[in-house]
């Protein structure tokens, strides 16, 4: 979401002197956004990924485990 918003600010750049207050406040919300998404978004993907870690080895180990049912 953070690059699309960045991209977005890149496309309106050369429209803020002629484009008026709507493009400049498009432009002055977009750029920010995009830094704070983009940014938050990696964080997530690096850090977050770590933590859950164990839980995929678990699932992995389960995956390729044979279980059985038996009536008594």
């Amino acid at each position: 979401m953070g690059v699309f918003f960045i991209v977005g600010a890149g496309f309106l750049y050369p429209y803020i002197d002629s484009g008026g207050f709507f493009v400049r406040l498009l432009f002055l919300l977009l750029e920010p956004a995009g830094w704070f998404l983009g940014w938050t978004g990696l964080d997530q993907f690096f850090y977050t990924i770590r933590n859950k870690q164990p839980d995929f080895e678990f699932y992995k180990k389960m995956d390729s485990s044979e279980i059985s049912f038996f009536s008594y």
